[in-house]
């Protein structure tokens, strides 16, 4: 069970559908395709679970999905 540390101090587990519903809200009023958004859940997903931490901060996913973005030319 992967654990994400919020901006206000609070944790909660690690929800891949939420990633995907914050994607998604960022790029509504754009063309990034579905297939491209869970293509970056994919990465960013695989990224956090391969690590050997169970805790993780929300500001590293960010990150993480800024990169993937990046890599998948959003």
């Amino acid at each position: 069970m992967l654990v994400v540390h919020k901006k206000d101090g609070r944790s909660e587990r690690f929800s891949r559908d939420k990633l995907r519903g914050g994607i998604l809200k960022s790029v509504e009023k754009t063309t990034v395709s579905i297939d491209k958004v869970n293509l970056i859940v994919d990465e960013v997903e695989k990224e956090l679970l391969s690590s050997d931490s169970v805790e993780v901060d929300s500001k590293m996913i960010g990150r993480q999905i800024g990169r993937a973005s990046c890599r998948e030319r959003v």
